[in-house]
């Protein structure tokens, strides 16, 4: 979060001493999360961290065995 927040500071900064600077600038402006203020972007991270953990912990039939038991004989 402290990467988002000083991202989104220093862009804010950047933009408000040179209109030189300004339009360069805003050709290389990709904020990314970094838009998000600290609560929408607490979220996102948690959405995302549950994501991973269910996708890292899914199981899959084998192709050929379609009716098997996860447990024993699930890929992962």
């Amino acid at each position: 979060m402290f990467s988002a927040r000083y991202r989104k500071v220093t862009f804010t900064v950047l933009l408000t001493f040179d209109e030189e600077l300004k339009r360069q600038v805003m050709f290389l402006r990709v904020l990314g999360d970094a838009a998000l203020d600290e609560e929408s972007l607490s979220e996102l991270t948690a959405a995302v961290s549950s994501m991973s953990s269910i996708y890292n912990t899914a199981k899959v039939r084998p192709y050929e065995k379609q009716q098997c038991d996860l447990d024993t004989e699930g890929l992962r």
